[in-house]
């Protein structure tokens, strides 16, 4: 029996009326958390909002997203696993924001109809393209049926976009109608930052998992497991590097700096320890980009390029560590330095050697 309609907003543009009880808490009590949830979406007159009847459809958020459909995501919140719902949404909270599902849906599935078409096309001609079976496109694009039998037949692909653009009128809502959801809310995933999509996190999000990641990295490092610490580091240090191409400033891009030096280091030690030099000598170039005088990646820039017999640049390198880590009044480092100096003398002296027999068996 349905229970009585509850107003979700202040101004009455959300009305929900629970059809059959859920289980368990709200999916508000856990915030972040992803929903999946099943849909129909009809106008408030029982008419389909577009040419086919309404289906259930499967679909997920993850709440407090500003998602665009504020319908879905106030009913949900207010719901429990397993509990079915309708929600009577005003232009504002449903179809203005439902018309973008039905978009990115529809471009979907045209990306994937005339990535079909192409592959499967005869002779590598555009112009003859014959891709699915008609049977397959029927049953995977029933939309395809309003164009006709040329187009089920195995026209180009390209021919597509005239009848995709009719497709789109007829899935687009009318914006000044109220549109009638129906919602079965399937499963409430608890909030995982590291599970996350990147484009679903906040700035504080991002700085949380690139955390979590370089803990684990340390824990991995621990047993011995470098190849496998490199990649979890190496996972975090591309969250940071990807953050730098927004628009972030003071303390805010001073903390991304704070984690992604450190993290490039780690990697480069990582690698060294895995014989992977040119994965080495590129995580150090990236922290001597932002600090050219910075000791640890010198002296392990150094120590890889050695490795790749470039003992120019390596000497270089080692020897500027080597002096700022006597002026730091850093003994130890400066003793690892130097024995790295005098391994570097014995491969240069036997490089030396080596190409001198070289040249006497030329002449």
């Amino acid at each position: 029996m349905n229970a009585a309609p509850v107003e979700l907003t202040a101004d009455s543009g959300c009305i929900k009326t629970t059809v059959q009880a859920g289980r368990g808490e709200l999916a508000s009590s856990q915030p972040g958390a992803k929903v999946k949830f099943q849909y129909k979406a009809a106008y408030d007159d029982g008419s389909a909002v577009d040419f086919k009847a309404p289906e259930w459809t499967d679909y997920e958020i993850r709440l407090g997203r500003s998602f665009k459909v504020e319908a879905w995501e106030l009913c949900l919140a207010s719901m429990r696993e397993g509990e079915w719902a309708r929600v009577a949404a005003a232009p504002r909270y449903g179809a203005k924001g439902f018309n973008t599902i039905q978009s990115v849906a529809l471009k979907k599935e045209l990306q994937e109809l005339q990535a079909a078409e192409y592959a499967k096309e005869a002779g590598g001609s555009a112009a003859s393209c014959q891709g699915l079976e008609q049977s397959e496109r029927a049953e995977r694009y029933p939309w395809l049926m309003s164009g006709g039998a040329s187009m089920m037949g195995g026209g180009c692909a390209c021919g597509l976009l005239s009848l995709a653009t009719e497709e789109h009128q007829k899935r687009m809502v009318d914006t000044e109608r109220y549109v009638l959801f129906e919602l079965r809310l399937v499963a409430i995933e608890a909030f995982e930052v590291t599970k996350m999509e990147y484009w679903e996190m906040n700035y504080a999000q991002k700085l949380e998992a690139t955390r979590l990641w370089k803990a684990e990295a340390e824990a991995l490092f621990r047993t011995g497991a470098f190849e496998e610490a490199g990649d979890k580091y190496h996972k975090a240090v591309c969250f940071m590097e990807t953050m730098l191409q927004g628009e972030l400033e003071g303390a805010e891009l001073d903390a991304v700096h704070e984690l992604r030096l450190p993290l490039h280091l780690n990697v480069a030690l990582c690698r060294l320890k895995c014989n992977d030099d040119g994965e080495a000598v590129a995580s150090c170039d990236k922290v001597l980009e932002h600090e050219p005088h910075n000791l640890k990646a010198l002296f392990r820039r150094g120590q890889a390029l050695m490795h790749k017999s470039l003992h120019e640049q390596a000497r270089a390198d080692l020897e500027l560590a080597l002096r700022l880590a006597a002026e730091a009044g850093k003994e130890d480092v400066r003793a690892n330095v130097a024995k790295q100096l005098k391994k570097l003398d014995k491969e240069e002296a036997a490089a030396e050697a080596k190409e001198k027999k070289v040249y006497a068996k030329m002449f």
